[in-house]
């Protein structure tokens, strides 16, 4: 419906152009059909309840009651803890797995949890349910093979449902166990950083990867990628060359490897870092198309129980974990934004066009690209315009028998 420069409405859809008086008599219309329908729906409440219903066992209803006081305890401490943390510009979620790692979260306003299992989540807190919210982590093998960048594809998956802050933060419960974490002196030099709008889109990481005889600024200094040669058996160079390989279609001649400087810089570790949300997103989109890239790699290896970055039972089990810590260095080091590009993906999974039977990419986020936008707009208008013209044969329906109450029992 638009108006004209007159006062009368006009139907775009049949061009026909309604007067006040008839509209007038459409609202009262429309009126008295919305009283009529609140009172047949009190009626229908007054039967129900006249009805007999089985009560069930007691145990059951004590034990239903019981559920819903521990529910609404939840939910309440998570309202206030949302409300504590209103008007802060960051928000840093510390990933944790099982009530052992309890003691090394940190409480306040600035930090909130993000439990990787639903199991161990503490009951007196707002932490998150990572599992909750992305389901790909109900599978036992990937839990173990994403690791804690697992909650990150969680709170990145529908995040403005969760994390509404221009700044967010992340850092792993292990920061505290090797006494990496935020001291209150840097929680306050890092949010006096992030109010200096001065400084524009620039990462703050924290947890510093350091290593015996390397990466301390020394002569002998490690590089970046023979430090994380050392950590993953001294293939963290192939899987990398391999899987950017695949994400990009490079040909097998062509340098695959991004170049890192060789100075022997700091370079963050232990998943520990903040970054303004929108560039957090950013690399959601990176690292998905990356860690899908190693999954298929994985996937089409006849070795696929063997892993060649680990030695020990615990890095066999959790296979990509450090090298999944270290991979935020070479997407901030390449310009970020450059490297972020998944339409393609998108269309394909939309399609339902999967290269492959178990596709990893469309389970750890969110599918997006511009024909979705479009087909959802289509679909907004036909919902519209499917309720404009039940409205008018309701009321067409109206004036012409006019109202009949269904009886009771009809």
């Amino acid at each position: 419906m638009g108006m004209d420069l007159f006062g009368s409405e006009i139907d775009y859809n049949t061009g026909d152009m309604l007067n006040i008086d008839e509209n007038q008599a459409s609202l009262e219309n429309r009126g008295e059909i919305e009283f009529s329908e609140e009172y047949e729906r009190l009626e229908m409440e007054e039967l129900a309840e006249r009805m007999e219903s089985d009560p069930g066992q007691w145990d059951d209803i004590y034990r239903n009651a019981r559920k819903s006081e521990k529910l609404r305890f939840e939910a309440n401490e998570r309202d206030e803890g949302e409300l504590e943390r209103t008007g802060q510009p960051v928000c840093i979620y510390e990933i944790y797995i099982g009530s052992g790692t309890w003691p090394f979260l940190h409480h306040g306003s600035l930090y909130r949890g993000l439990s990787l299992s639903t199991r161990a989540r503490r009951s007196k807190s707002d932490d998150v349910d990572a599992v909750d919210r992305l389901p790909l982590l109900n599978e036992t093998y990937y839990r173990n093979v994403l690791c804690e960048i697992g909650g990150m594809f969680a709170i990145a998956n529908k995040v403005d449902n969760i994390h509404k802050r221009p700044w967010i933060g992340f850092q792993s419960w292990r920061a505290a166990g090797r006494k990496v974490s935020l001291s209150k002196k840097a929680e306050r030099v890092l949010e006096e950083a992030i109010q200096d709008t001065t400084k524009g889109d620039v990462i703050y990481f924290w947890s510093r990867l350091n290593m015996n005889g390397g990466v301390t600024g020394s002569k002998d200094a490690l590089t970046f990628w023979s430090a994380c040669d050392i950590l993953n058996e001294g293939h963290c160079r192939n899987v990398f060359e391999d899987a950017f390989r695949r994400m990009y279609v490079l040909p097998s001649t062509t340098e695959a490897l991004p170049p890192m400087p060789e100075d022997g810089g700091h370079w963050s570790a232990s998943h520990s870092w903040v970054m303004p949300t929108r560039s957090f997103l950013e690399f959601v989109m990176f690292s998905r198309m990356f860690v899908d890239s190693l999954d298929a790699l994985h996937t089409n290896s006849s070795k696929r129980s063997i892993c060649l970055l680990g030695s020990s039972d615990p890095e066999q089990k959790h296979c990509y974990c450090r090298v999944l810590e270290l991979l935020v260095n070479v997407w901030a080091y390449h310009s970020a934004r450059k490297m972020s590009m998944d339409e393609d993906l998108a269309e394909a999974a939309d399609d339902g066009d999967y290269p492959r039977e178990m596709w990893l990419w469309p389970l750890t986020g969110e599918v997006h690209w511009q024909g979705i936008y479009e087909r959802e707009r289509e679909e907004r208008y036909r919902l519209k315009m499917d309720k404009k013209r039940k409205t008018k044969e309701k009321l067409f329906e109206r004036m012409k028998y006019g109202y009949k109450q269904k009886t009771l029992g009809g």
